[in-house]
């Protein structure tokens, strides 16, 4: 992971990985931590078109709320996320409070 350059360098730097010697080749996945930007959301929607996986992170109370987030609602109503995984802060920080399909159906927690 690095830090200082933004989710559209990282995406089209890693789109396109053809070489078998190369240490990330048949992992195209991309981790980001707290999207929300217009610009962000546009770069994610571009790297899921050329095949990427993605981890990501939206910080909110419940799935409620960040389905309400301009950007965010958009990628939550296209179905682009195949699980959600709620953390509750209560208590030991990073306890899964819930875990949600893309439709946001519960399959397990509170």
């Amino acid at each position: 992971m690095t830090s200082g350059c933004g989710p559209i360098f990282w995406i089209a730097v890693r789109k396109r990985r053809d070489d078998p010697f190369d240490p990330f080749y048949g992992a195209p996945v991309l981790a980001i931590d707290e999207i929300g930007g217009e610009e962000e959301i546009r770069a994610l929607e571009y790297a899921m078109h050329c095949g990427c996986k993605l981890i990501a992170s939206v910080h909110g109370s419940d799935l409620e709320e960040i389905s309400e987030r301009p950007g965010v609602k958009e990628l939550i109503e296209q179905r682009r996320f195949e699980r959600y995984i709620v953390l509750d802060h209560e208590g030991k920080p990073g306890t899964v409070r819930g875990i949600y399909d893309e439709r946001g159906i519960r399959l397990c927690g509170k």
